[in-house]
C-alpha cells in the first residue's frame, strides 16, 4: 500500500515575513493532486497551513492557461494590469474593529 506523501514544489514569500504560499504535490494510494497552501508562522508552532485548495492536473493546466502561460499572447498585458490595480499604501485605509470583552 502506498503511503501518503507531500512533495513541496515551490514556496512563494508573502507580503509579510510571517506568511507564504506553498505549492505542493500530494499523493495518496487513490490520487495525486496539486495543493496551494496559505501558511503562517508562529514562534510556538513553526509554519502551519491556514487554508488549502487542491487542484487536479487539469485544473492546474487551466490556471496556467488563464494566466497566459500556455501560448498566451496577452500575458505581459495581464501582469501589467494586475500591477496597476494593486493599491498603493496611500490607498489603503486601516480600520480597527472593537469587540465586546467576554467575561
Amino acid at each position: 500500500m502506498k503511503q501518503p506523501s507531500e512533495l513541496e514544489i515551490a514556496t512563494i514569500p508573502g507580503d509579510e515575513t510571517m506568511s507564504r504560499v506553498v505549492i505542493c504535490l500530494k499523493t495518496t494510494a487513490q490520487k495525486s493532486v496539486f495543493a496551494l497552501q496559505q501558511q503562517s508562522f508562529s514562534q510556538n508552532v513553526g509554519w502551519f497551513v491556514q487554508s488549502e485548495i487542491e487542484l487536479s492536473r487539469q485544473q492546474l493546466a487551466g490556471v496556467y492557461s488563464a494566466l497566459g502561460f500556455v501560448g498566451g499572447k496577452n500575458r505581459e498585458a495581464a501582469w501589467q494590469a494586475a500591477d496597476a490595480s494593486e493599491p498603493s499604501s496611500a490607498d489603503v485605509e486601516i480600520a480597527i474593529l472593537q469587540f465586546p470583552a467576554v467575561a
